[in-house]
């Protein structure tokens, strides 16, 4: 469950937690059940995540067709409070359409990450590669579309910034919020601005 959240029809997005998400995205078949950085190693939930304490989330902007604000990324080497990296993160919602948006300021000398989506779908497709749910195979290197696809549904994720990539199938069940694929993206310039558009 999502603390203090900003809903936007079928975007929820929260600021606030201690390794906790982003927020998550419902489309009709295909889900993106968490999102947000993660320090490497992938796959180690205590160093995933946002934190920020306290209730005044006044500074956070919303209004018809947009949500953005600032948030802190946990701290990368300790299994409890905030790093020194802050983290802008916005969703702008259109007919078929919805753009995420990530800026950074300060986390000088911080571990490597990545900003990763915990995806539920039957399969991921990216140029020729597809991967199945509950598959051995996985992807790591260059960036291009990804199709996330679950019965006749198709969703394409398209990145501005074309940083390596990894894809992961996850065991599902309870694990991962019920995740079958982890989708990485590697941040390696702080002061880039980095987009993902979600087209259905």
């Amino acid at each position: 469950m999502l603390l203090n959240p900003f809903q936007l029809e079928n975007i929820t997005l929260t600021y606030q937690g201690d390794h906790t998400g982003l927020g998550k995205i419902d489309f009709k078949q295909i889900s993106v059940v968490s999102m947000g950085p993660h320090y490497f190693p992938l796959g180690e939930l205590a160093r995933f995540g946002i934190f920020r304490s306290g209730e005044d989330l006044s500074d956070i902007e919303m209004n018809r067709d947009k949500i953005g604000g600032w948030t802190k990324l946990v701290a990368g080497d300790r299994p409890f409070g905030s790093g020194a990296t802050w983290i802008y993160f916005s969703a702008e919602k259109e007919p078929k359409k919805i753009k995420l948006s990530a800026s950074f300021e300060n986390g000088k000398g911080e571990d490597p990450f990545a900003f990763v989506f915990f995806i539920k779908a039957d399969s991921i497709k990216l140029s020729d590669k597809k991967i199945a749910k509950g598959s051995l195979s996985s992807y790591q290197g260059p960036n291009s579309q990804i199709e996330c696809i679950s019965g006749a549904e198709t969703i394409a994720i398209n990145s501005t910034i074309k940083s390596p990539i990894q894809i992961i199938p996850l065991a599902g069940g309870e694990f991962f919020w019920g995740a079958d694929f982890l989708v990485a993206f590697e941040i390696h310039d702080l002061t880039l601005n980095y987009s993902w558009i979600f087209t259905e």
